[in-house]
Order: structure tokens, then C-alpha cells, then sequence
């Protein structure tokens, strides 16, 4: 064997070698079609011909095609570190609605790894216990978003030529009811199958993707800064706008919060380590910056839980270094929260609003849980495909 398991896609002209690779040549060929043809329908309902940032992001998902297809350890980390800046991209390149960029970038990716994975003969997954629960969870997507599909426009009506059909009481049409479904199963598959594809790379090539990630996030935050400073373009979308809330370089502001509670927890975990390096504080301010203009109440309760488990689990090192690193944090949480309670949109401001008696209780508590109950409804009516009975609603708010 030729480099061993370390050479990502090392050749090995050996015929025993041959015979023993798994998926086969065919499959693989599919897995490729699959993939150039998935992130085409991704661009053509993403993106219509009006678009501003419809070539732009075209453009970059090619050149992570290209990249992949000639250095996927490249591609890989390229990639990590566009997609928390999906959202200020398609800002920067006139776009108004960020939402299928990230699926779309690795749809760029995906083709690029894909044609190259047709004539790989080393690289192999190593195994998890992840593997079949998320194969699993693939398939019931695809079948749920086939099914979704077949109930917004069924064959009757395609072959009539029927379009504009509402699929629900709130009047939505078939063809959004469509690109939704897609929108939703190109974010949850984009997700299971970046980490196949990582699983069949080299641990360095992790080790450069993990970075990548860490460092896009923290781009992403670093851009809210600059957003709130009005160094960089504001919202586009009105709500946004209306709420003062900042999304930095992510899609929205909740995905920005989300992102830097979960790479601040795994930030603490390298520094605990030595493996974060000097820029491991700033980064982590840079995190705490973006968790904060976001004004994101879930992703602080993300990040209070994660430093949780890192205690509890020893991922911290010694008892005292623990409590040092954990008291160090909450006080200096703690105390930017207070400090900004009066900036609108901030986490200090919406927390402060949380406990405000004069406010609603859906606005203080946020209407989340109504949503959850409605869904849980849904699932118990249709609990493979889904529906959408209350399109109006915009689950971000």
C-alpha cells in the first residue's frame, strides 16, 4: 500500500486492492451524477436569473469544485471556512435572501470531491458509531422530501400542466412548497454528508478542516463587530433591521449564535489541551463578541451546556483549572451582558426583556414552544413527509 492510511487518495495499483475498494466504480459514478445534479437543482430554485449574487456564488462553488477535484484536504478546509460567512458573501455580492448559499457551496464541493472519489483507490472511512444512525436519518430525508414534493405537485397534475396550486390553508403554492422541501433536506444532507466525506480524510486533513472552521466563525463574528460599527453592509432583511439584531458573516443572527456557542465550547476544549496556540484567547473574545450583538438566547443556553458537559467530563484537565477557566468565563460573560442590557438587540437586551413583566410572554419567552407544540401536532398527522400549515409564520422571529 502505497502512503498508507496517511496519503488522502494514495493509489495502490494492487488488483487485490482493486477488487476489496468498496463503493464499486459504478457506484461511485452515481454518487457523482447524484451530486452534479442535486447542487444544479439547488442553483436553478436558489437562485432565479434575476438574482444579483446568483454568478457570484456560482462562480465560487465551481472554483470549490475545482479545488476538490485537485486537492480535496484543500477543498475541505476552503469550505469549512466559507460557510460561516455564507451569509455576509451573499450580502457583499447584492443578495437578499442568504439561505441556499451554504447548501450550495457544498453542492460545489460534493461535485468536486465526487468526480475524484471515482478514481480513488486508498482512502477509506474510519468507523463510528455515527455511521448507520445517520445513513438511517439520509434516507428518511430523501424519502420525506420525496414525499413532501409528491403531495405539493402530484403526477396528475404535472402531466396537466398545473401549477400554482395552493397546498395548504394559507394559500402557498406548490412551487414554493417545493423549493422549501428542498431548502430543508439540502441543510440537513449537506450536514451528514460533509462528515462521510471527512471520514474518509487523512487525520491532518481533519486537523486543517477543524482550524478552518474555527476560523471562519470567528470571521463570521469578527464581520458583527464590523457590522454594528457600520463598516460592513447591514441586514438586508427587515425584521433584522427592525430588531437591530447582527448576523456578522452567518445567514441570520440565530445561526451566528448558534456557531459561536458551539465552536466556544470547542475552543475551551483546545485551550485546556495547549492545542489552541497564542490566537486561542483572542479568538475566543472574538467568539463571545459575535454569541453577544446576535442577541441569541438559545445559543447562550448552547453554550452554558457544553461548558457543562466539559466539566463534568474532565474535557477542561484538572479540577482547578476547570473551575479557574469556567469562573473566568461566567464572570466575563457575565459582565459584557450587563454592560450591554441597554444596547438594543443585544443578548444583555433581550435577556433583560425576558424578565420584563410589561412584555408579552411570547415575546419574552419567544414563540418557539407554540411552534414545537404545532409541530409535534404535525408529526403525530403526518410523520414521515410533514406539511406546512402555518407558512406565514417566520420561524426565525
Amino acid at each position: 500500500m502505497v502512503g498508507g492510511r496517511e496519503g488522502l487518495f494514495a493509489y495502490d495499483p494492487s488488483p487485490a486492492t482493486h477488487g476489496a475498494r468498496r463503493p464499486g466504480t459504478g457506484i461511485r459514478i452515481v454518487v457523482f451524477l447524484l451530486a452534479v445534479g442535486s447542487a444544479g437543482l439547488l442553483f436553478v430554485a436558489g437562485f432565479p436569473p434575476a438574482a444579483p449574487d446568483r454568478l457570484p456564488v456560482l462562480l465560487v462553488a465551481l472554483a470549490l469544485a475545482l479545488a476538490a477535484a485537485w486537492n480535496p484536504g484543500a477543498a475541505l478546509a476552503a469550505f469549512a471556512f466559507l460557510f460561516p460567512c455564507a451569509g455576509l458573501l451573499a450580502r457583499l455580492a447584492g443578495g437578499t435572501d442568504p439561505i441556499a448559499w451554504p447548501a450550495l457551496l457544498f453542492g460545489g464541493l460534493a461535485a468536486g470531491w465526487s468526480f475524484r472519489f471515482i478514481y480513488d483507490f486508498e482512502s477509506s472511512p474510519d468507523p463510528s458509531a455515527l455511521d448507520a444512525p445517520l445513513s438511517s436519518l439520509l434516507f428518511v430525508w430523501v424519502a420525506a422530501t420525496g414525499l413532501a414534493i409528491v403531495r405539493a405537485s402530484t403526477l396528475w397534475a404535472v402531466l396537466r400542466g398545473l401549477t400554482g396550486r395552493a397546498v395548504n390553508g394559507q394559500g402557498m403554492e406548490d412551487a414554493a412548497a417545493i423549493r422549501e422541501s428542498l431548502f430543508a433536506l439540502s441543510s440537513l444532507a449537506a450536514g451528514a454528508l460533509f462528515y462521510f466525506i471527512v471520514r474518509r480524510s487523512a487525520r491532518a486533513v481533519r486537523e486543517k478542516t477543524l482550524r478552518a472552521a474555527l476560523l471562519g466563525v470567528a470571521a463570521a463574528a469578527a464581520a458583527a463587530s464590523l457590522e454594528r460599527a457600520g463598516l460592513l453592509p447591514p441586514e438586508t432583511s427587515p425584521f433584522w433591521r427592525m430588531t437591530r439584531r447582527i448576523s456578522g458573516g452567518a445567514a441570520d443572527p440565530n445561526s451566528l449564535g448558534l456557531l459561536c456557542a458551539l465552536v466556544l465550547v470547542v475552543l475551551l476544549a483546545r485551550i485546556a489541551r495547549g492545542k489552541a496556540g497564542r490566537s486561542g484567547p483572542l479568538t475566543a473574545a472574538l467568539l463571545a463578541a459575535g454569541l453577544l450583538l446576535s442577541g441569541s438566547r438559545t445559543g447562550l443556553a448552547l453554550l452554558v451546556l457544553g461548558v457543562v458537559i466539559l466539566l463534568a467530563s474532565g474535557g477542561l484537565g484538572a479540577p482547578v483549572r476547570r473551575i479557574a477557566l469556567a469562573a473566568a468565563g461566567a464572570l466575563l460573560l457575565a459582565g459584557a451582558v450587563l454592560l450591554l442590557r441597554g444596547s438594543a438587540g443585544t443578548l444583555g437586551a433581550r435577556l433583560s426583556q425576558s424578565f420584563d413583566p410589561n412584555l408579552p410572554m411570547e415575546y419574552r419567552v419567544s414563540a418557539r414552544p407554540t411552534l414545537w407544540r404545532a409541530a409535534w401536532r404535525l408529526f403525530l398527522r403526518h410523520p414521515v413527509e410533514g406539511a406546512i400549515l402555518m407558512a406565514d409564520l417566520d420561524v426565525r422571529r
